[in-house]
C-alpha cells in the first residue's frame, strides 16, 4: 500500500518513476526544500543563499531555479505531485513561510528590552546588508498598518513573557503615532526653485562655455608667440644671408675686374711677342718673357692675398 503525502495523492509512485526533477537531482531538491522549510523565520532568499554557499552553486542560479520550481508546481501537475512526494506543499508553502517569517521579525523588533531603533535591529537581522534592512523596516511598518491580528498576536506573546514592547494596546487597537501630513510647496515657491535651477544651469553653462573659450585663446596666443619666434629667427637668417651675398658679390666683381686686367695684359704682351719675333730681336725678347713670369707671380701673390 503506497502512503499518502500531504496533498492527499499518491505522490509515491512519481517520484520512483523520475530521478529528477527539472534538472536537478531529487536528493538536491530535498535538500533545498529541507533547509528552506526547516528555516523559516529567515527570509527565503537569504535561505536560499545559505544553502547555495553551503553546497558550493551560485545563490543566483539557485533562486532562479527555486522559483521557476514553484511556479511550474502550481500549473504543471506531474511536478506538484513530485514535490509533494518529498513533503513540500507549494500551495501552503508561502502564507506558512510569510507568516512565521513576519511573526519572528516583529518579535525581534518589538522587542524593546536592549532599547535599540528599528533600523539598527533590521540592520542586524539584515547582517549589516543597508538595501536588505531597508526592506525589513518597510516590511515591519507595513505589517502594523495592514495587520494589526498578526501585530496583536505577537504583543500579547511578548506581554505573557513579560518581555516590554515598543507600542500598546487600547481598545484592542494598535496606538501609534499620528500621520505627519507632508509639508506641501505653493506654487510660488515652486517657481522661485524653478527659476533658480535655471539660472543655476544657465550659469554653470555659461561658466563651461566661458572656459573652453578661454583654454582656445590661450592656445591661439601660444601658437602665435611660436609663429613669431619662427618669423624673427627667420629674419635673422635672411640679414645674415644678405650681408654674405653681397661680401661674395663684391668678391666676384674684383675678380671679374682683375680677370679684365689680365686679358689686357695677355693682349697686350701677345703683340709685343709678335712684334718681337717680328723683328728677331731675341735679347729683348728674353727680357720681356722673365718680365712677364715676374708679374705672374706678382699677381699670384696678389690673388692669394685677396683670399
Amino acid at each position: 500500500m503506497i502512503k499518502k503525502c500531504i496533498c492527499g495523492h499518491n505522490c509515491g509512485e512519481v517520484s520512483i518513476m523520475k530521478n529528477s526533477i527539472m534538472g536537478w537531482s531529487i536528493s538536491e531538491v530535498k535538500s533545498m526544500l529541507y533547509f528552506v522549510k526547516t528555516h523559516p523565520y529567515d527570509a527565503t532568499i537569504n535561505s536560499l543563499t545559505l544553502w547555495a554557499n553551503k553546497h558550493k552553486k551560485q545563490p543566483f542560479s539557485v533562486r532562479n531555479y527555486f522559483y521557476k520550481l514553484i511556479k511550474t508546481a502550481k500549473t504543471d501537475n506531474k511536478t506538484n505531485l513530485m514535490l509533494c512526494s518529498l513533503g513540500f506543499d507549494v500551495h501552503s508553502f508561502g502564507k506558512q513561510n510569510a507568516e512565521k517569517y513576519t511573526m519572528q521579525l516583529l518579535i525581534k523588533i518589538l522587542n524593546y528590552t536592549e532599547k535599540r531603533s528599528v533600523y539598527s535591529v533590521c540592520l542586524e537581522l539584515a547582517k549589516n546588508d543597508a538595501k536588505l534592512a531597508q526592506k525589513l523596516q518597510n516590511k515591519y511598518r507595513n505589517t502594523l498598518s495592514n495587520n494589526p491580528v498578526l501585530v496583536e498576536k505577537v504583543l500579547n506573546q511578548l506581554h505573557n513573557q513579560g518581555i516590554p514592547t515598543r507600542i500598546t494596546f487600547a481598545q484592542n487597537k494598535i496606538v501609534s503615532m499620528p500621520n505627519i501630513q507632508a509639508p506641501t510647496i505653493s506654487e510660488q515657491d515652486l517657481q522661485s526653485l524653478i527659476l533658480g535651477v535655471v539660472n543655476l544651469i544657465r550659469k554653470n553653462t555659461e561658466t563651461c562655455v566661458n572656459n573652453q573659450r578661454n583654454q582656445q585663446v590661450q592656445i591661439i596666443n601660444n601658437n602665435l608667440q611660436k609663429a613669431l619666434i619662427d618669423v624673427r629667427r627667420k629674419n635673422v637668417l635672411l640679414e645674415e644671408l644678405k650681408k654674405e651675398n653681397e661680401k661674395i658679390k663684391q668678391n666676384l666683381e674684383k675678380a671679374q675686374s682683375n680677370q679684365q686686367k689680365l686679358m689686357q695684359e695677355r693682349d697686350a704682351s701677345y703683340l709685343t711677342i709678335k712684334q718681337l719675333l717680328e723683328s728677331k730681336k731675341q735679347q729683348d725678347l728674353t727680357k720681356f718673357i722673365q718680365k712677364l713670369i715676374s708679374q705672374s707671380l706678382e699677381n699670384g701673390a696678389i690673388d692669394q692675398n685677396t683670399k
